[in-house]
């Protein structure tokens, strides 16, 4: 009979598509995951990998996949749901985020949740927007936090906090590109929230493409029909943050990334301007499968990561 070990190992190697990779992340020798994986065949009558470099599942494999998902990701909730009975919350959490997102949340979340759940062990995984739902819905992690929506009818959206986009751009930046008129320029900029002609020409400092900001920027510059170079594409919020600080160009930030709990984190000498598009705003959310338990552990980071979001607010 195949176990529940078993399982979890054909899903890893399956993952890292190479048994050495998966055998260090399983902390078992390679000569074992191996002997594992041929018990599974055995039993099955059928290869489940070719083994090719990296590994490729067989048609089989496909199948058996799909499947030791469904056990192993039932057999978690059904771990997570009595543990709830009992008030005794242990085991692995993973749960995903964006990395603009977990730039702010991660280091007030996991001190926090690590005092409520000490005998949990949680697992981040950070990555960018797109690749967040599809890991939620292959049962990688339990949860995620990013932009809704989804896009995915199989996932339960839990609306958090409504935000905004900010333009962002450095003192030194305008005085060197407007002269003179850079007090013109900036007043302009505040009373209108818009992106004004007369630096839509400019250097700007963007989100790779596919990011859901960059996404929300360039839906606003075609509705000014701006065409700015773009600089730098980067999925560092930060990093934007402080090549803008440096007179690098002209950047766009949720206003939520700007806040901390012991205060605002702009530079100071970068102008931030509330953008007064209604597509410059968005909401940000957090997310689980429609099938799945919603556990202690999952209601306690909702309740957590919304309270962060009213001190950012």
């Amino acid at each position: 009979m195949i176990t529940l070990t078993q399982f979890h190992y054909f899903l890893v190697a399956a993952n890292e598509q190479n048994f050495t990779k998966a055998a260090k992340r399983l902390y078992i020798s390679q000569q074992s995951l191996s002997m594992h994986i041929q018990s599974v065949e055995k039993e099955l009558g059928t290869k489940l990998f070719y083994r090719t470099v990296p590994l490729k599942l067989t048609p089989s494999g496909k199948i058996f996949q799909k499947y030791a998902r469904s056990i192993v990701y039932s057999y978690q909730e059904m771990c997570r749901e009595i543990n709830d009975v009992n008030n005794h919350q242990e085991g692995m959490f993973p749960f995903g985020i964006s990395h603009s997102c977990g730039e702010v949340l991660l280091p007030l979340l996991l001190p926090d949740l690590q005092k409520e759940f000490p005998l949990v062990d949680f697992r981040v995984v950070a990555d960018a927007y797109e690749f967040l739902p599809k890991k939620l819905i292959r049962g990688e992690v339990e949860l995620i936090i990013e932009q809704l929506p989804f896009g995915d009818e199989r996932i339960t959206e839990i609306p958090l906090c409504r935000d905004h986009l900010c333009l962002l751009v450095s003192e030194g930046f305008l005085r060197r590109n407007f002269g003179e008129n850079t007090s013109e320029i900036l007043e302009k900029l505040y009373d209108t929230g818009r992106i004004i002609p007369e630096i839509s020409g400019s250097p700007f400092l963007l989100n790779s493409p596919g990011n859901p900001i960059r996404t929300k920027i360039e839906t606003v510059l075609q509705l000014e029909k701006a065409e700015p170079a773009c600089r730098i594409a980067v999925d560092n919020t930060a990093a934007l943050l402080n090549l803008c600080a440096e007179d690098g160009g002209i950047a766009f930030c949720p206003q939520c990334f700007l806040q901390t709990v012991s205060g605002d984190r702009t530079p100071s000498n970068v102008f931030v301007v509330p953008l007064k598009y209604a597509e410059a705003t968005y909401t940000l959310g957090l997310g689980y499968r429609k099938d799945a338990y919603f556990s202690q552990i999952a209601a306690g980071i909702e309740k957590r990561v919304r309270g962060y979001l009213e001190i950012f607010r």
